[in-house]
């Protein structure tokens, strides 16, 4: 295939559009269509190369994957590498952003890393701008492509030769086979997300992405026949639509949460992408204008400026938080570019060129650099002891093999609570334990994270037997979480009898609790009342856009505060803080308009107001109290007088619905 200086001019229009959006999605609201783009010109510069040796009989499986060694791995390595050597000196380790870079990385070398954001990132939250690898997504699904188009388009040839008469022209019978793949794909895309509710698969996974890559696999056999240039009308017909409708998508606010992206909706940023690279068959203002020099400059070294730019934003984001200064996002600028001019020049350059046998490239391309990986990544598997209770949490009371129950408070006094919730619960192991055993009541506790209790719902129709027959396999196959919820529920409900009071800790500023999880918990509520339980509420954690946990390693570990000097101050009352409180507050008169009865606590006013005591964060992440946080509130709780479980002998005490005080303690 003859070289298009055009096509490097596209890929800098891709690259500077998803750099922008990162840096500031409202300079290019569109801008992450830039990775769309970027399958188009995969798919068209493969499936051309591809199409071309099936054709004449020349293509080596083999060959072809030496060629995307040399092409793809030593820069890909070089970022893995230096992700997890600086994110170990830089994050704190057993941190929810350490443990999920380890982790993304060697999911990422395995050419799978878009598998594991699909399990735990949404692309489009705020959570994913401290994920240095997160970007590794798009890599996975393009080596996923081409592991497995060559095999398909094989077959496909196969089968149209064999379906053909002899000397028939092959294309447009292979036309239609990868149009119907591609409808397919986009097809796909729409079900899980309209059906499912899991955007994070549609966007991720292979099979819903592979339509965009075949257009420009279509695309590439289409025009494989064409010996001479298109006219310039033509060229600069299709040319000029095709940049104009890219330019749409790329600065309107293109639908990111729908049914139909990705899905059919991605076919018109694709389509047009694929329009610019046809028109480029021909003379014409956008070909000359994507052949300059500095743009095609940039298109060279665009897998590099892709590689780059996100770790060193979210390390800036990790350092300073989710809102950047300008001078931040113009001295990441930079230094993607240096980096990336070096990575060019210095590693992509030098070992693409290579001629090493395939044994040979293997070894020093993969296999030495995926042992360096991993054993950074076991490297970074400990956590100092002293770190432990400001990076973890109350462990995970409804265990996974045993879905065995702690008991919390004073272990000889009589056992007539449960204690039921989600990670929020699990989140105040500890204060509940320290509070029972000072007020002398124990209490069987339960959590099972990101599930809400559904007691008195349809216990699970399975049998003792089954019940234990599933234990040994949770979470081996499937929504382990769903497992243990019904577990839960199936094992509680022969026991609720002997609870008098049960107390329910959730994080009621869910967005879509009201939607989703107030009618249970209602429901829930409205039995234990009916059989004469006492109900407890207790709320204990909104949602905060910094926890100062860096602050903490480096003050515990000796260390100094390496980052004082540009940690900016936590803003605990923004937009998304203020949003929770709402929603809280809506559950909340909701809750009590039904069932006045219902005991309130609501701990959030005895936390600090910068989230720190003694220089030390009581949060391990942005929405989770740690364990020495919950030991904190548990130690201002007994020493405000309040008690959590009112005495039996009608004793009089203080009002214990701290809702009712003043929330904006926290701020002084």
């Amino acid at each position: 295939m003859t070289y298009r200086p055009d096509i490097d001019g596209l890929r800098a229009v891709a690259v500077i559009s998803v750099i922008l959006f990162h840096l500031n999605s409202s300079w290019l609201p569109g801008g992450f269509l830039g990775v769309d783009i970027f399958f188009v010109i995969s798919g068209y510069l493969i499936g051309g190369i591809l199409f071309r040796e099936l054709s004449t009989n020349t293509f080596s499986l083999k060959n072809f994957y030496l060629r995307r060694m040399r092409r793809i791995l030593p820069a890909f390595f070089a970022v893995v590498i230096f992700v997890l050597v600086v994110g170990g000196q830089l994050m704190v380790p057993g941190s929810d952003e350490w443990n999920n870079t380890r982790s993304s990385a060697l999911w990422s070398v395995f050419f799978s890393g878009n598998i594991f954001s699909a399990q735990n990132t949404d692309y489009f939250a705020p959570a994913v701008e401290m994920q240095p690898l997160n970007h590794l997504w798009s890599l996975g699904v393009e080596e996923q492509f081409y592991f497995l188009y060559p095999l398909i388009l094989l077959v496909i040839m196969f089968v149209v030769r064999s379906a053909s008469k002899q000397g028939a022209k092959l294309n447009t019978p292979v036309i239609w086979v990868l149009v119907l793949l591609t409808v397919l794909s986009f097809s796909r895309a729409f079900f899980p997300m309209s059906y499912h509710d899991t955007e994070l698969v549609a966007y991720y996974l292979p099979h819903l992405r592979f339509g965009e890559l075949l257009i420009g696999g279509i695309l590439a056999v289409a025009v494989s026949n064409v010996t001479k240039e298109i006219s310039s009308t033509r060229a600069n017909v299709v040319g000029s639509l095709g940049l104009l409708v890219l330019v749409i998508c790329l600065t309107i606010s293109f639908p990111n949460k729908t049914p139909w992206f990705p899905g059919f909706a991605a076919a018109i940023p694709c389509i047009a992408a694929a329009a610019v690279i046809y028109s480029g068959l021909g003379t014409n203002w956008v070909k000359k204008f994507l052949s300059n020099r500095a743009v095609v400059f940039v298109g060279k070294i665009s897998y590099s400026l892709y590689l780059w730019h996100w770790p060193l934003l979210a390390f800036a984001h990790y350092c300073l938080g989710r809102q950047l200064t300008p001078q931040v996002q113009v001295t990441v600028a930079v230094l993607t570019v240096l980096f990336s001019i070096a990575s060019y020049y210095l590693i992509e350059q030098p070992l693409r060129h290579r001629q090493w046998k395939f044994a040979r490239t293997d070894l020093v391309y993969y296999v030495l650099p995926c042992l360096v990986v991993g054993g950074l990544y076991m490297q970074g598997r400990r956590i100092p002891q002293e770190m432990k209770p400001y990076v973890e949490r109350g462990s995970v009371n409804v265990s996974e093999k045993e879905l065995a129950y702690k008991t919390v408070g004073d272990s000889l006094a009589d056992n007539h609570t449960l204690i039921i919730g989600n990670s929020h619960t699990m989140q105040l192991h500890d204060f509940f334990d320290k509070v029972g055993k000072h007020e002398g009541w124990s209490a069987t506790f339960s959590g099972v994270s990101a599930h809400f209790p559904h007691l008195y719902t349809d216990v699970p129709t399975i049998s003792a037997e089954q019940y234990e027959q599933m234990l040994p396999h949770v979470g081996e196959q499937g929504d382990f979480k769903k497992e243990l919820d019904a577990l839960r529920t199936y094992r509680l409900a022969g026991e609720l009898d002997k609870y008098s009071t049960v107390i329910i800790s959730l994080n009621w500023w869910h967005p879509d609790f009201i939607t989703m999880a107030l009618p249970s918990v209602e429901n829930v509520i409205a039995h234990c009342l009916q059989e004469g339980k006492k109900v407890i509420l207790v709320n204990s954690c909104f949602t905060y856009n910094t926890y100062r946990v860096a602050e903490t390693y480096h003050k515990v570990m000796g260390k100094g505060n390496l980052l004082a000097q540009i940690l900016p101050e936590p803003i605990l009352r923004n937009e998304e803080y203020a949003k929770a409180e709402q929603d809280f507050a809506k559950v909340k008169q909701e809750i009590d308009s039904n069932f006045p009865q219902v005991r309130w606590i609501n701990l959030l006013p005895m936390l600090p107001a910068d989230l720190m005591v003694d220089g030390k964060s009581v949060l391990c992440n942005g929405t989770h109290i740690n364990i020495f946080g919950a030991n904190y509130l548990a130690d201002q709780f007994i020493k405000s007088g309040q008690r959590l479980l009112l005495p039996q002998n009608g004793e009089k005490v203080q009002s214990d619905n701290l809702h009712e005080q003043d929330v904006t303690k926290m701020q002084h």
